[in-house]
């Protein structure tokens, strides 16, 4: 019985299934998705600051003539 495993108690015979590979499994999907939202929230964030920049200095110059 390939992945189960059996633990004898008392008179009971428990089985569970081993979980060979299924952490790896998970890290290896998992990893490019936090990947590409961590690159998606900076992407987002230097867009913000990039704006701000561009339209601080108009807003800037137009206090100054009030």
């Amino acid at each position: 019985m390939s992945g189960v495993r059996e633990e004898h108690r008392g008179h009971k015979c428990l089985r569970r299934r081993a979980s060979s590979g299924s952490l790896t499994v998970e890290l290896v999907v998992l990893t490019p998705v936090i990947a590409l939202f961590l690159l998606v929230a900076l992407g987002f964030g230097r867009y913000s600051l990039a704006r701000e920049q561009l339209w601080g200095v108009p807003v800037q110059r137009l206090m100054l003539l009030l």
